[in-house]
């Protein structure tokens, strides 16, 4: 009989996935990517070292995967910031203060995101994170007409 994973099981694994991803998150926002270690991402998460492997196959792979959720998750308050303004201008001022604050309020995660030197490859994951969020400050900045062209 072939084993099928069941709706608890899904959850609990994606609970744990989403823990390993915090308590990385959680290191970074101290200490910058060069605090983001298996061992110790993996005691703040409560779990061993191996099950940090078995979600994420190399410190890489983890790393990547974090700039890919900060990245999706500083997209997602830009757009909800300047969506909520009444006009153009002001959807640009609310993307860019926007993005002020959250590089202000976590300055170390921030370098970490978007410059700091790391021991593994995560440049596809930073272009990545670059393109998605000048694409949509460049959306903004079309929209607002003056300052574009």
């Amino acid at each position: 009989m072939v084993y099928r994973r069941t709706h608890q099981v899904v959850k609990r694994l994606a609970a744990r996935r989403s823990a390993i991803l915090s308590a990385a998150r959680d290191a970074a926002a101290a200490g910058g990517m060069a605090a983001v270690q298996i061992a110790p991402v993996a005691v703040r998460a409560n779990v061993a070292a191996g099950t940090v492997y078995r979600y994420f196959p190399s410190k890489a792979e983890l790393i990547s995967e974090l700039i890919t959720e900060v990245s999706r998750d500083e997209l997602s308050a830009i757009r909800r910031a300047a969506d909520a303004a009444p006009g153009p201008s002001s959807a640009l001022a609310a993307a860019v203060t926007t993005i002020a604050v959250h590089v202000l309020s976590q300055r170390k995660l921030a370098w970490g995101i978007l410059a700091e030197p790391v021991d593994v490859d995560v440049t596809a994951s930073r272009l990545a994170s670059r393109r998605d969020i000048s694409g949509e400050l460049a959306m903004r900045i079309d929209a607002h007409g003056e300052l574009a062209g």
